[in-house]
């Protein structure tokens, strides 16, 4: 695994902050820019600390439930992207034995007109969909006014592109809750990647004790066991946030449509191994375009950072053609 050399802590931003009339287009661009963390964490945000902890300790609720149960959630139908499963995601041909996940569709069927249901646990975990509802609305709407902002610091740039309108106009926002389960040795909980979407939503986890279900401070932690992040000169860092923010990052598909001036953030999630019983909860909300959306990259003053390369992981120029559609980038980051 690489070696970290030191803790970044992501700009916070109030969420008030984003109604009050400022303008928020150099912090954003210090975050979002090339040269930046790829991370902002956003701060007071009404109703947002109560519904995490509703859904994180859900998590551990989930994995833990029966295998007969779990199976009625299971949908290889949509290739696991809807549901509960451990170990069916294939990237590059691998697997992941040490995720426990669990995917929705942020718009249910008849609204999104995808062809398949969303699958969601009964009484056994009578509160678990209503949880997930009022995160789901709390990280999105959220999310699309960062957008916004985010437009406005793309205007600076003479782009004319919004990625709010492109969200917007797109029905196929994806909802992520994952549980790490224990693990005895160092690993790469998650692999490096960099997400290939539009733009991320991500809450900060939740230590457990997979046994007794009790909560452990991340402070205690040994500083390895974290969500790491590398910058342009590929150097790992550890990311250091307040439970109670939202963390947002860009998806390569920003990183393209925007000729480098938004940059997509290489990141994992690592332990150390030395808590054998130390299980990890998060979500993540995941906003792409439409399948046929085009992904064309513009000419701009950082195009030499539209396609950053990093030791370990896939060249971006090999799963990207100018004017691909999302669908098929897609498959391409997966394949």
């Amino acid at each position: 695994m690489l070696k970290l050399s030191k803790v970044v802590t992501p700009i916070s931003i109030k969420y008030s902050d984003f109604f009050s009339g400022k303008d928020l287009s150099d912090i954003l661009f210090e975050s979002y820019g090339p040269f930046g963390t790829g991370y902002i964490s956003i701060s007071e945000i009404p109703k947002y600390s109560i519904q995490r902890q509703a859904i994180l300790k859900q998590a551990r609720d989930l994995y833990r439930l029966p295998m007969d149960i779990k199976s009625k959630l299971q949908c290889p139908e949509s290739n696991y992207l809807i549901g509960w499963s451990q170990g069916k995601e294939v990237y590059k041909g691998q697997v992941n034995e040490s995720q426990s996940v669990f995917y929705t569709n942020y718009f249910e069927q008849e609204e999104s007109h995808l062809p398949l249901p969303n699958l969601w646990p009964g009484a056994e975990l009578p509160n678990f969909k209503s949880a997930h509802k009022a995160f789901n609305s709390t990280v999105y709407n959220t999310t699309l006014i960062v957008l916004d902002h985010l437009d406005k610091l793309l205007k600076k740039h003479s782009l004319t592109i919004s990625l709010k309108q492109i969200i917007s106009e797109s029905r196929h926002p994806i909802t992520l809750l994952l549980h790490y389960l224990p693990q005895k040795t160092p690993k790469e909980w998650s692999r490096w990647h960099c997400d290939h979407d539009i733009i991320v939503g991500l809450c900060c986890p939740l230590y457990t004790n997979e046994d007794s279900g009790e909560q452990a401070d991340p402070e205690a932690l040994n500083w390895e066991t974290n969500l790491c992040i590398r910058n342009k000169e590929d150097e790992a860092m550890k990311v250091r946030a307040k439970p109670d923010e939202l963390l947002i990052h860009i998806g390569e598909a920003s990183q393209i449509i925007t000729g480098g001036i938004l940059r997509a953030t290489p990141h994992a999630v690592i332990t150390d191994g030395t808590k054998e019983n130390l299980s990890r909860s998060t979500y993540a909300l995941f906003f792409d375009p439409k399948p046929e959306f085009e992904l064309i990259c513009p000419k701009t003053k950082y195009s030499d950072f539209a396609f950053l390369e990093y030791n370990g992981m896939p060249n971006l120029r090999e799963k990207w053609q100018n004017g691909i559609t999302f669908e098929k980038f897609g498959y391409n980051t997966f394949t």
